[in-house]
C-alpha cells in the first residue's frame, strides 16, 4: 500500500504550476501554455467522420501519462486522477510537466479498461482529468466519461484543460482520434465538447502563465477560470487551502497538488 505524506517543505524560487504529478521522479502534468489552435497545428491529415461516430464504442483506446487512486487536492472529495499523455501546440512557459507533452506514447488503455479501474477504487466521489491536454484526446475523454456516468451516474467527474470555453465552444482546439492519429474536425470537436460538458461537474479552464501566480485553490495563474458545469457543487465547495500530496511505494514518488513555490522532499 503507497504511503501517504503531508510534511513537504515550499521552498523558492522555483515557479511551478497547480494540478502537478510527480512521478519516477520527475514526471507531471498539468499545463498549458501559448497555444496553437486547429488550423495551426502541424499534424495528419484531418479526418472528416459522420456525426454518427460519436456514439462511442468501449473499444476507443487512449494514452495515459500515469493514474492516482486517492487525492484530496483535485477537486471536492476524495478523487481519482487520471494524466492523458501529449500536449500539442501549447507550450507554456514554466510547465511543471514537460514529459506529459509527447504524444502517442504512455500507457494504452481502452476506455472500457480506465473506467474499469476507476470505478474499482474504493471510497472516492469523483475522477478528475489532467495531463497533458485531455481534451487532444476528446473522443477517448467523452468514451470513458460516458461510460463512467452508465455505471455510476453519481461519480463527480472534473477537467483540467488549458484551452478557454470559447475556444472549446468554437472547436477551436487540436483533438486526435488516438486510434489512428488522425486530427478530429472542426464539426466534430465542437460535437465531442458539447458532450463532455454536458457530463462535466467543474473544469479549471485556461494556459497556465507563469507571470499571473495566484494563491486560489486548483488556479495556478490569473488568467484561468474555474467553471462549474451542474449544480452539484457551489464555489464554496473549491475554497479549502492550497496543498500538495505525496504518495511514495517501491517504485515510484508521486505528488499532486498546487505548490505556489518549489517543492523539496
Amino acid at each position: 500500500m503507497p504511503k501517504r505524506f503531508s510534511n513537504i517543505v515550499l521552498v523558492p524560487p522555483v515557479p511551478t504550476e497547480g494540478n502537478l504529478c510527480y512521478r519516477a521522479c520527475i514526471a507531471g502534468t498539468a499545463l498549458f501554455g501559448s497555444g496553437a489552435t486547429a488550423k495551426e497545428a502541424v499534424g495528419p491529415r484531418v479526418q472528416s467522420r459522420p456525426t454518427a461516430w460519436l456514439d462511442l464504442a468501449e473499444s476507443v483506446t487512449m494514452f495515459i501519462h500515469s493514474k492516482l487512486e486517492y487525492s484530496t487536492v483535485n477537486g471536492p472529495g476524495t478523487r481519482v486522477v487520471i494524466w492523458f499523455q501529449g500536449c500539442v501546440g501549447m507550450n507554456c512557459p514554466g510547465c511543471w510537466n514537460p514529459d506529459t507533452h509527447a504524444s502517442f506514447c504512455g500507457e494504452t488503455l481502452r476506455a472500457d479498461q480506465l473506467a474499469d479501474w476507476v470505478l474499482a477504487q474504493r471510497d472516492i466521489t469523483g475522477v478528475t482529468f489532467s495531463g497533458g491536454e485531455p481534451m487532444q484526446q476528446a473522443p477517448a475523454l467523452l468514451s470513458v466519461i460516458e461510460i463512467l456516468h452508465g455505471r455510476n451516474p453519481h461519480l463527480s467527474v472534473g477537467l483540467y484543460t488549458g484551452y478557454t470555453a470559447k475556444e472549446l465552444d468554437k472547436g477551436h482546439y487540436v483533438a486526435f482520434f488516438s486510434n489512428h492519429k488522425e486530427l478530429v474536425s472542426e464539426l466534430v470537436r465542437i460535437g465531442l465538447w458539447e458532450r463532455i460538458r454536458k457530463r462535466l461537474d467543474f473544469a479549471v479552464m485556461g494556459r497556465y502563465n507563469r507571470l499571473e501566480p495566484i494563491q486560489t485553490t486548483l488556479r495556478a495563474s490569473r488568467n484561468q477560470n474555474l467553471e462549474l458545469f451542474s449544480g452539484r457543487y457551489s464555489l464554496a465547495d473549491f475554497s479549502q487551502n492550497l496543498e500538495i500530496e505525496a504518495v511514495i511505494d517501491s517504485e515510484f514518488i508521486q505528488l499532486t497538488g498546487f505548490p505556489v513555490k518549489g517543492v523539496e522532499l
